[in-house]
């Protein structure tokens, strides 16, 4: 298979981030999940899918 090369790279703050991510307790999912919940919705919220968002 020939290389695939998209021209994006994986920076050290990714790197950061992913393990900063991998490195959170079961105990701090529920509040990760809220926080990207709220950021989906405010998102969804200012862009016109033409449908409304439903709980949860």
């Amino acid at each position: 298979m020939p290389d695939f090369d998209s021209g994006r790279v994986i920076t050290d703050r990714m790197v950061v981030a992913l393990n900063d991510f991998l490195a959170l307790t079961p105990a701090e999912l529920p509040t990760i999940k809220q926080y990207l919940w709220e950021d989906c919705l405010r998102d969804f919220e200012k862009i016109d899918y033409g449908v409304a968002a439903e709980a949860g």
